[in-house]
This record gives C-alpha cells, structure tokens and sequence, in this order.
C-alpha cells in the first residue's frame, strides 16, 4: 500500500514538474534557437541581388561580428513576410521602396537582416522650384539663391543628369567631407530636392557631376560676393 502511495506522489511531482517547466516557456525537447539580427542594408528596387553578395556588409547587431561565414551556410533557407519582398533560393528581389526583413531559417538559428530598398533612380519634380539654398562644406556658410535664371539653370542640370543607384556608395554610409550641398524649395519653403556634391543623399552617381559641382561653386561664389 505504501508502494502504490509512493508512486502516486512521484507521478504527481512529475506532472507538477512538466506543468510548471511549460508555464516558464521551457522545452525539455528541444535546444534553444539561436537568433541574430543583423545590420541594415541598402538596396535598389528591382534589381535581384545574392545574399552572397551582402554579406560582407552585415554584421550582427549587438555584438558587431562579422556575418560573412555565417550567412553563407548552404542550409540556411532564406524567406520573406513581404510579397513585395520576392526571394528565390539565395537570391531576391524587392518590387517596391520601403523596410523589409529577410529571415534566414535553420533548425537551430535564425537570421533577420533589415533592408532598406530605395529607388533606381531619384525621383526629381523640379517644375515648381522657386529658390536654391548652398552650403559650403569647409565653414557651413549657406547662399540662398532666388535670381530665376540661376535657379532655372541649375534644375535643368540635375534634370538631365540620369542618376544611378551605386550600392558600395550606399553601403559605405554617409559621406565624410564634402564641398557643398544644395537643397531646392518650393515657394512655401517646402524641401523639394537634396543633394550633397552632386549626389542625392548618398546613394547614387552621375556622369555630370563635374559639370554640375562647378555651376554650384560658381553661384555660390557669386552670391557670396553679393551677400558678404
């Protein structure tokens, strides 16, 4: 009789156990998955890429290690959340800006990388432009430009330079030293365009950057002139 007693309450400790081990989100049958969010990574609207290709430039988040081996791993089967996110083995292709995750699966460890998919090319409506402002790189003096010839000149240089997406340029950061930047505005002050050295933000290049670099510099010192 005791026997039987004894067993009832070692089934009963048991279950107890399992209970409580279940509550606290333990699992007695399976290892932990290892999970690495990694850094972010710029890419272009419909333009495929390999994940070989980006993982020299993620690292992982909190600890800064470099994830080119690991991402590299032939089991790891990459998908989307997103349909606009179109992953195809170990390649894929965004159809839209915007933030997407790409998630790497294992059995025992999962990757998120973050990528931020903007355009091709810049988006530029220049039609309603009404002045210019330039800042000098070397000691931050601005010229606000409003003499329309000027201002209409310059909208038609950057309208016919055709801007290219440059993922190393990209994925560098943000520039480091500059000669001037130039922003457009609308009548009511609202920010139309950017640029820094003739690059919208960072991301892109173009064969007129000469040409448009040596117009600012020339408006810049004219105005400068006039407003010192």
């Amino acid at each position: 009789m005791k026997m039987k007693k004894q067993k009832h309450v070692i089934v009963i400790m048991f279950a107890a156990s399992l209970v409580i081990s279940m509550l606290n989100g333990g699992d007695i049958s399976a290892k932990k998955i290892q999970a690495y969010h990694c850094s972010k990574v710029i890419v272009a609207n419909g333009t495929k890429y390999k994940i070989s290709q980006i993982a020299k430039d993620v690292h992982d988040i909190d600890t800064g290690e470099k994830m080119t081996q690991k991402l590299k791993n032939k089991k790891i089967k990459w998908v989307s959340e997103n349909k606009n996110l179109k992953v195809v083995g170990k390649t894929f292709t965004a159809k839209k800006i915007g933030r997407y995750k790409l998630i790497g699966i294992t059995k025992k460890k999962r990757y998120r990388i973050d990528l931020d998919v903007v355009s091709k090319n810049p988006q530029k409506d220049l039609s309603m432009v009404e002045y210019a402002t330039i800042r000098s790189g070397t000691d931050g003096t601005v010229v606000k430009i409003e003499e329309q010839e000027a201002v209409r000149n310059l909208c038609a240089l950057i309208n016919d330079a055709k801007f290219k997406f440059d993922y190393k340029r990209a994925n560098k950061g943000p520039m480091v030293g500059w000669n001037y930047s130039v922003q457009l505005f609308l009548s009511d002050g609202t920010e139309q365009f950017k640029m820094v050295d003739s690059k919208p933000k960072y991301y892109y290049i173009t064969s007129r950057a000469n040409e448009i670099n040596k117009y600012v510099e020339q408006l810049f010192n004219v105005s400068a002139k006039v407003t010192g």
